[in-house]
C-alpha cells in the first residue's frame, strides 16, 4: 500500500515536471510569435504609411518622384492597408492559439499553485480582456485607411 502511494507520487511529479517543460516549450513559442508579430506589424505599417504620403514628403525630404498621379499613392496605401490588416490579425490569432494551448498547460496541473489569475476578476478587467494583438491590428488598420482616404480627396 504504501509501495502503491509512492509510485502514483513519482508518478503524478513526473507528470507535473512534463508538463512544466512542456509549457516551457510553449512559452519560448509565444515569445517568438509576440516578437514576430510586433515587429512584422510595425515594419508593414510604416511602410504602408510611407507609402501612403510619399508624394506629400517628398520634396521636403529631398526625393524627385517620377510624374504619375499622387492618386495613386494612397490607392496603393489602400490596398496595402488590406493586406495589412489579413496579415496583422493572422499574426495576432497565431499569437493567441499559443497563449490557449499555453493556458490549457497549465489547465493540465490541477494545482491552485500554478492557476492563472484572469484579468477578468478585476474591477476593470472586463474592459481589458480583449486581447489587445487584435485592438492594435485593427486600430492600426483604421488609422492607415484614414489617412489614405484623407490623402486621396484632398
Amino acid at each position: 500500500m504504501i509501495k502503491e502511494k509512492e509510485e502514483s507520487k513519482k508518478e503524478r511529479t513526473a507528470d507535473r515536471d512534463d508538463i512544466i517543460a512542456l509549457m516551457s516549450v510553449y512559452l519560448n513559442e509565444w515569445e517568438h510569435r509576440d516578437e514576430l508579430l510586433w515587429t512584422q506589424v510595425f515594419r508593414y505599417f510604416y511602410a504602408t504609411l510611407i507609402v501612403t504620403v510619399l508624394p506629400n514628403v517628398a520634396t521636403f525630404i529631398g526625393i524627385d518622384l517620377p510624374k504619375v498621379n499622387v492618386k495613386i499613392f494612397p490607392i496603393i496605401g489602400l490596398i496595402m492597408s488590406i493586406v495589412f490588416l489579413y496579415v496583422g490579425l493572422g499574426y495576432a490569432i497565431r499569437l493567441r492559439a499559443s497563449s490557449r494551448t499555453y493556458e490549457k498547460m497549465m489547465s493540465l496541473l490541477n494545482d491552485e499553485r500554478y492557476k492563472r489569475i484572469s484579468i477578468k476578476d478585476n474591477k476593470f478587467g472586463r474592459i481589458f480582456s480583449a486581447p489587445m494583438a487584435f485592438v492594435l491590428v485593427v486600430t492600426m488598420f483604421i488609422a492607415l485607411v484614414s489617412v489614405a482616404v484623407l490623402f486621396f480627396v484632398a
